[in-house]
């Protein structure tokens, strides 16, 4: 969630003060977990992913990392291992070596058992061919998607969940409303991908998980439904995921 001009600490507590009770930090390098956690110590309710994000395929080193992204498996001090994936929007090292990164992740989630949360850019076929190959015991999430309906019936088909970031306001998304429109109420996540990706309201601004409800609002008019019907559903969907305590108080 941190970025340049952005206090961590101090966007937290905004969120905390709109009523937000937990939330996942999601990791883009192992090596910068340690960290991460240490500075969120004190804070209750953060939970942590950690992940090689695609664009560490043009590291020649990455293979060294999966090693500690592996202990940390072990370690059960992750709820899931991401995001990971593919991105062919980007020259992040080449198709080949973003492949073979994404695999060796897989294979460490098959291993530890954990989900994971999988980044996709202009990459449909690709991910779903290596997802449908990897045979998973615990799927995962389907991070900020961004692509039709029909990709997200197959990612659902495969036990994954569909997860909205803000993308989903703008005008011209209509493959994303659609798909957030027509899934099953059960395979519905909304998220923020915080400092990106602001919703309509707050576009051209760093975005904070504070911003969340201009998003649930979008989606719920989408489906025709209220905010206060959706948001239970979505916590409980997030809780199943990434075998979250069922006793918390989760709000996205």
């Amino acid at each position: 969630m941190a970025s340049k001009g952005l206090d961590p600490l101090g966007e937290i507590e905004k969120c905390k003060n709109s009523g937000m009770a937990e939330m996942i930090e999601i990791g883009l390098h192992p090596d910068d977990l340690e960290n991460r956690r240490a500075l969120l110590s004190g804070v209750d309710g953060i939970y942590f992913s950690s992940g090689l994000a695609p664009a560490h395929a043009a590291d020649n080193n990455w293979r060294h990392h999966i090693e500690t992204l592996a202990a940390q498996a072990e370690s059960k001090i992750i709820v899931s291992i991401g995001e990971l994936g593919l991105d062919w929007h980007w020259d992040y090292g080449t198709k080949t070596s973003q492949t073979d990164l994404m695999q060796a992740q897989l294979a460490i989630a098959k291993q530890a058992r954990l989900p994971v949360i999988i980044h996709n850019r202009e990459a449909d076929a690709d991910v779903l061919n290596i997802l449908r190959n990897a045979d998973l015991p615990s799927a995962g999430i389907m991070h900020c998607f961004s692509s039709d309906y029909d990709t997200a019936k197959k990612c659902i088909d495969l036990g994954f969940m569909i997860s909205f970031a803000g993308n989903v306001t703008y005008k011209n998304a209509d493959g994303i409303k659609n798909a957030a429109q027509k899934i099953p109420t059960q395979s519905l996540l909304v998220e923020t991908d915080a400092p990106f990706l602001s919703p309509q309201p707050v576009r051209g601004k760093p975005n904070s998980p504070e911003h969340i409800a201009n998003t649930y609002n979008f989606i719920a008019e989408l489906r025709q439904t209220t905010v206060e019907k959706l948001a239970p559903q979505v916590r409980a969907n997030l809780r199943s995921i990434l075998n979250l305590p069922s006793n918390t108080n989760y709000r996205e």
